[in-house]
């Protein structure tokens, strides 16, 4: 993994770095496998989903290993593209009731 060498991971933060993209791929598969979501709300959801992905990664970081990983961006303006759902809106939604 590119980001255990750059960063010098140890042997535990290695296995919850995976386990994160592991579920980051998960999540996005869900979103895009499911094509009742007009894709403007799939590619923002995506991108909520990588910037929760990089908030989750930084929290197992050492502050030596943060300053050498990208740092977290602005949160994205409520204005920024179209009118989207969040991601916890857009899963609630797909939820049967």
């Amino acid at each position: 993994m590119l980001l255990t060498a750059e960063l010098g991971l140890d042997a535990q933060q290695q296995t919850g770095v995976r386990g994160i993209l592991e579920d980051q791929r998960r999540q996005i598969m869900t979103v895009w496998n499911d094509t009742s979501v007009p894709a403007a709300y799939r590619v923002h959801a995506t991108r909520t989903i990588s910037d929760r992905t990089g908030d989750r990664i930084r929290a197992l970081l050492s502050d030596e290993q943060q300053a050498k990983y990208n740092k977290p961006r602005k949160p994205r303006e409520a204005t920024e593209g179209p009118a989207t759902p969040s991601v916890d809106e857009w899963m609630k939604a797909t939820i049967p009731q």
